[in-house]
């Protein structure tokens, strides 16, 4: 288990992103993230929803000893400890060092079969066929439309065959669907109870969501679906499990 393993990085496609709008959005989450390393364990290991949530992809993927997994925006371990419990082994891949360092330090603590690797998830390629599972668990929507698509195209190639894809994550439009506005809706009602700090976030997220200018691109369940589909993947089901969260998953 390593932090950063030669043997892995290798395997990086680096692209010089340094000037383009990606690159910048790579930086600023890469700093965003370090900074939350403490927060967000709390956040989503003791958070109802989100327990929830895990436990719904990990019966989903139904890891067995030997499988070859790769969680994509791994943070600190939510997916990766659990699946590496069961015998698996996992290369956690994160943007930001810190949260990668404390999933490393997490599994060394119990001796788990974990690798770790700083990168963006968008700039990932992987060999083809060395993959059982691809899992991922509220990161996809910080990666671009454009990146969904070729993302899902390179896991494709990376799994084995009869390998399989699982992600968690919010999966809301901007209002088009009854489902979505009923979401919307809620989550206005909860940051106006907060006052005016609830207002200000109300209207910041006006502005990202309805432009699609921030950090955070995400899409609906069917917009995922066609996206695994035109990756050619197959056996595709997909469910919301609370709120926006919601699995879908996927076959080679």
């Amino acid at each position: 288990m390593t932090v950063s393993d030669p043997s892995r990085l290798s395997m990086i496609r680096r692209p010089d992103a340094s000037a383009t709008t990606r690159g910048r959005r790579a930086r600023v989450l890469a700093r965003r993230w370090d900074q939350r390393t403490g927060s967000w364990h709390g956040h989503v290991f003791d958070t109802p929803g989100f327990t929830t949530l895990r436990a719904a992809v990990l019966d989903l993927v139904d890891a067995q000893p030997g499988d070859r997994v790769v969680d994509l925006g791994a943070g600190d371990g939510f997916l990766t400890l659990p699946l590496a419990r069961s015998g698996a082994t996992v290369l956690a891949v994160d943007i930001a060092p810190s949260m990668a360092q404390a999933c490393a330090i997490a599994a060394a603590r119990e001796n788990l079969d974990v690798q770790t690797l700083v990168a963006d998830v968008a700039d990932l390629d992987l060999p083809a066929g060395s993959v059982d599972v691809i899992v991922s668990s509220y990161a996809l929507h910080h990666v671009g439309d454009r990146d969904k698509r070729l993302l899902l195209e390179r896991a494709h190639r990376w799994l084995a065959p009869g390998g399989r894809l699982v992600i968690a994550d919010m999966m809301i439009g901007r209002g088009a669907s009854p489902a979505d506005r009923e979401i919307i809706l809620g989550k206005v009602r909860s940051l106006l109870r907060k006052g005016p700090p609830g207002l200000w976030r109300i209207a910041k997220n006006a502005v990202r969501f309805g432009l699609r200018t921030g950090t955070e691109q995400p899409i609906t369940l069917a917009a995922w679906h066609k996206l695994l589909t035109g990756a050619g993947f197959t056996q595709i089901a997909g469910r919301h499990v609370i709120a926006e969260a919601a699995i879908i998953s996927g076959h080679r």
